[in-house]
């Protein structure tokens, strides 16, 4: 199963972090921007970025690098909890 992607402003992420099953979410340690939504055989649900639209001017740089740095912690999968 490919998991869903989910990019959200500061402002509704914790919203729609409670949107999930607690028992489902999990964190990496030392990023604070990034959940992990885990299905109930161990698979990967979704993965639920902080971040900001990448239109907005001088950001598309940042942008990429902010989200990018929490999915490089998610695919070495270090930190692992809840």
């Amino acid at each position: 199963m490919i998991p869903d992607i989910v990019c959200t402003s500061s402002l509704i992420y914790d919203a729609v972090v409670k949107s999930y099953p607690q028992e489902k979410v999990y964190t990496i340690e030392g990023h604070n921007s990034i959940r992990i939504i885990k299905d109930p055989r161990g698979g990967i649900e979704a993965l639920v970025f902080c971040s900001y639209h990448p239109s907005t001017p001088g950001t598309a740089d940042k942008f990429h690098e902010g989200v990018m740095v929490h999915y490089r912690a998610f695919l070495k999968n270090v930190g692992l909890s809840r």
